[in-house]
């Protein structure tokens, strides 16, 4: 079989590490009695047209696809920036760069699957869906961050990211195809993508820029909290390729199912209190008519058409 690799970068060439990468692996997969081909298949996420490319380049191979795992992005970049395509950088690498990608490829994830072994597509998430942003309140007018904050907008595209795994997983069952789509929280790992939390950024996005001496003085409870890529990637693992993979429209956290329970400020105020607030929290991330009509406005944003999924 072939494994796909692909990757995203930002602003810098990835090759030389994609292929150390795969060299690794070559030496763990020596040992297997069936032969397995690694390829390394480059995608720049926020570009749509290297997203298309990538799925057509794939598409001539020929190749089932039985696992995606969408797992690139970024994180809380200190200023605001656009993708190629002229959208907010978070939500268009996060979130309509894997959106796209996955519809373009579902109908070889449907051909490969079966009712007994379906295909899976397993979508990172985060616990920080959970950080207040429009698209909590279930406000899909800012989806853009206009107001930027560079943490309100990643956890409104992780909150993409979790809805549109559980819209996907809705229209897998309504159409009856052999395939599951899982939303996964990895925990906090120690991996690039945190390289916006320290060292000073000087726009005014709200990213995070400590002095020297407050770094060093995080870096030993950091390294309490933060997991390893090892361990970070084990739940992600272990819906690739055990039993659990077959389960569908969850939310897993710590290798196990967990509720995506957005968080109620009120939620300790006795109910007669809670009726005199001017504004109710609303749990976005299980209300299936925002699961839709995100859907709805990411086709319209990466232009997708009837006939690219059949």
């Amino acid at each position: 079989g072939i494994w796909p690799v692909w990757h995203h970068h930002l602003g810098r060439p990835r090759c030389c590490e994609a292929e150390l990468a795969m060299q690794g692996l070559r030496q763990k997969f020596a040992a297997l009695r069936t032969p397995v081909e690694l390829r390394h298949m480059p995608v720049e996420l926020a570009s749509l047209q290297s997203v298309r490319s990538f799925a057509e380049s794939f598409m001539e191979l020929k190749l089932p696809l039985h696992t995606m795992i969408l797992n690139a992005g970024v994180m809380a970049l200190p200023e605001r920036r656009l993708t190629e395509d002229s959208f907010e950088y978070q939500f268009g690498v996060n979130h309509l760069g894997h959106f796209l990608m996955a519809n373009l490829l579902l109908d070889t994830l449907s051909a490969s699957g079966t009712p007994a072994d379906p295909s899976r597509v397993i979508a990172l998430s985060s616990s920080a869906h959970q950080i207040p942003s429009p698209l909590l309140r279930g406000d899909l007018q800012d989806l853009q961050s206009q107001e930027y904050s560079a943490w309100s907008a990643y956890g409104q595209s992780k909150l993409a990211n979790l809805m549109f795994a559980y819209e996907l997983d809705k229209r897998c069952r309504d159409k009856g195809l052999p395939v599951t789509a899982n939303a996964v929280h990895p925990g906090v790992v120690s991996t690039e993508l945190a390289r916006y939390m320290s060292g000073g950024g000087s726009g005014s996005g709200g990213g995070i820029s400590l002095p020297t001496s407050l770094q060093d003085l995080a870096k030993p409870f950091l390294s309490y909290i933060l997991k390893s890529s090892e361990d970070g990637a084990k739940t992600t693992l272990r819906l690739a390729t055990t039993a659990d993979g077959k389960l569908s429209g969850r939310y897993w956290q710590d290798s196990r199912p967990a509720a995506s329970v957005d968080f109620d400020p009120a939620g300790d105020l006795p109910s007669p209190a809670k009726g005199l607030l001017p504004v109710r929290p609303k749990f976005t991330s299980y209300d299936p008519e925002v699961w839709a009509e995100l859907w709805k406005e990411s086709e319209w944003l990466v232009g997708l058409k009837p006939e690219d999924v059949k």
